[in-house]
């Protein structure tokens, strides 16, 4: 089988793999192929079982290191956010905050946003690829600060526009009575808001979320997806349609409502007082999840809970399936 992992090599070079990722792709076939000959395989039914190296090239890139890059991009662009990077942006606007309190109103239709607390006394909004400044409303009033995308004609048949970065940073001082932020199709990163109230409202943008907190949480979205770790809040409420939901390192005082109709749900390490799932056909699979009461409702989606720590009860109030497997170990 020397010959499928030279052609193997090649095929993946063509794809512009990296070095690195095509040592262990090989190394890992060449454990496979040996441990298929170990069980007895000759080399027609090796070849059988791994194919042709040209498709499995491009089913590996496909599968596998798009996705990977995908996220190596993401978290770099994670990392210059809670960072504060600024090399990249222009600055659009600054506003001293004199305020105790101030609220956040946020509503974007492509842009993709961050928005992250600083050490510093200032709001400061950073744009990138700045189109046309005015159509936009940046502005901090009556204690409100307003980012939001004014409403303009829809041009039929126009050609891909690049949207704007937005790059918002608030000094971590400032007490936040309500953070809201709406998005059709842009993505968002939030780092270290603490609000009484929270609410996120996204069709196709990919959220991501760290260190929020807050009294009263709701999140909606249609098809993106949602990435959160590290959140506080009392009661907490989340509804999907496909977009799938991975939650870890939560503590809810009160009640987690989940809703979702075919998007899944994977929680790791969370505790709340109440937990109340609905689905259509999406999954829930929690990992030391750690509701005192639950509420399962399923058609077709499967349904697991796994934890270590026995000591911690849950108390089943009620639970119905269709056609989907519940198991609570």
């Amino acid at each position: 089988m020397n010959k499928f992992l030279k052609d193997l090599e090649k095929e993946l070079s063509k794809l512009k793999v990296n070095k690195k990722d095509i040592k262990e792709i090989l190394d890992d076939h060449e454990e496979m192929i040996q441990a298929a000959k170990n069980e007895g395989l000759n080399e027609e039914e090796i070849e059988q079982k791994f194919g042709n190296p040209q498709t499995v090239a491009k089913d590996i890139y496909e599968d596998t290191l798009i996705p990977k890059q995908r996220e190596e991009m993401r978290f770099d662009d994670v990392n210059s956010c809670v960072k504060e990077d600024t090399s990249d942006f222009s600055l659009a606007k600054t506003f001293p905050v004199i305020s105790k309190q101030l609220s956040i109103e946020i509503g974007l239709v492509s842009d993709d946003l961050c928005f992250t607390e600083y050490e510093g006394e200032s709001i400061q909004v950073y744009m990138k690829d700045i189109k046309n400044l005015e159509e936009y409303t940046i502005s901090y009033e009556n204690d409100v600060f307003e980012l939001k995308k004014n409403k303009t004609k829809i041009v039929l048949f126009s050609f891909s526009r690049k949207s704007t970065d937005f790059l918002v940073l608030v000094p971590k001082n400032a007490v936040i009575k309500d953070f809201e932020y709406q998005t059709v199709s842009g993505d968002a990163f939030l780092n270290g808001i603490i609000s009484e109230n929270i609410k996120i409202k996204s069709t196709s943008g990919d959220l991501g979320f760290t260190n929020l907190e807050s009294k009263e949480m709701k999140i909606s979205t249609v098809s993106g997806d949602i990435e959160m770790t590290r959140f506080k809040a009392s009661s907490f409420e989340i509804s999907l349609v496909s977009g799938d939901l991975e939650a870890e390192k939560g503590v809810v005082a009160e009640t987690m409502y989940f809703h979702s109709v075919s998007g899944d749900i994977d929680l790791l390490e969370v505790e709340c007082s109440e937990a109340i799932f609905k689905t259509v056909s999406g999954d829930l699979e929690g990992k030391e999840f750690y509701p005192n009461e639950i509420t399962l409702k399923s058609v077709s989606g499967d349904i697991t809970i796994k934890n270590e720590d026995r000591s911690k009860e849950i108390i089943v109030i009620a639970k119905k399936s269709v056609s989907g497997d519940i198991s609570i170990k």
